[in-house]
């Protein structure tokens, strides 16, 4: 591919450059615009995605909310293009999980096209699991989660978001089970929660934790961060022994 010299691009390959970083051809106008974009594109995700409810029945949560990841993520990606387009450089991670990613990528991309449905496999009717549109919407959200959590601001930015959505999930489900609120018709059975099913539940809460987990042993943080992350173990400890109940 011939690339044109009036638009200087690089390919960077560095585990220590970070988005809006002065590139090597001076700083650029809207660069730093398009990386805030995406890192608070990918921040409000994290929120948000665990709290998506439809009241449509026609529609299930776990469509609205494949399609919602799908449509911001590709939006986050195109902003991140456009941000390296307008720096020059190209940050490619030195990563085994990024590496093993594209293998994956490339084994689904070679089955798909052997497959005997080569639509269905692509893309399904859009927002189902299990085609490669899906896995390449998740290849491309762990890209950039890698790039944006290089750095500290949008790293502690994502788990502030996160902790928020989890205190919401466990306060409305200890409304919902302990007092017997059911918020409307959102709620019905003791399983029903905001994230959809009873395993999704303990799934969050499991991440919950190792995440907290992992911000305690390998980040160094102030005294309050350190109180904010114990809490997050202890509020992921509690909903995880919760979930072992049978409610049913």
């Amino acid at each position: 591919m011939k690339i044109n010299h009036d638009i200087p691009l690089e390919s960077l390959v560095s585990e220590g450059a970070t988005p809006g970083s002065k590139s090597p051809y001076g700083e650029r106008k809207y660069s730093r615009f398009f990386d805030a974009c995406a890192g608070w594109i990918i921040v409000l995700v994290s929120f948000l995605l665990p709290l998506l409810v439809l009241f449509t029945p026609a529609v299930g949560d776990e469509v609205a909310k494949r399609a919602l990841v799908s449509i911001w993520v590709v939006i986050a990606f195109l902003c991140w293009l456009l941000a390296r387009l307008e720096d020059g450089v190209f940050c490619i991670r030195r990563s085994y999980i990024l590496g093993a990613g594209l293998l994956v990528g490339l084994s689904a991309l070679l089955a798909t096209l052997f497959s005997p449905g080569i639509r269905e496999s692509l893309i399904g009717i859009g927002t189902e699991g299990g085609t490669f549109a899906s896995l390449l919407i998740s290849l491309l959200l762990l890209y950039l989660v890698s790039v944006y959590a290089q750095s500290k601001k949008y790293l502690s930015y994502l788990y502030v978001s996160l902790a928020a959505a989890g205190v919401i999930l466990f306060l409305v489900e200890l409304l919902h089970v302990g007092a017997g609120l059911s918020f409307g018709s959102l709620l019905g059975t003791p399983t029903d929660n905001l994230l959809g099913k009873w395993n999704d539940f303990g799934l969050f809460f499991g991440l919950f934790g190792v995440l907290s987990l992992a911000g305690l042993e390998l980040f160094p943080t102030s005294k309050r961060g350190k109180i904010v992350l114990w809490a997050m173990l202890v509020l992921s400890s509690i909903a995880l022994l919760f979930v072992n109940f049978d409610l049913a």
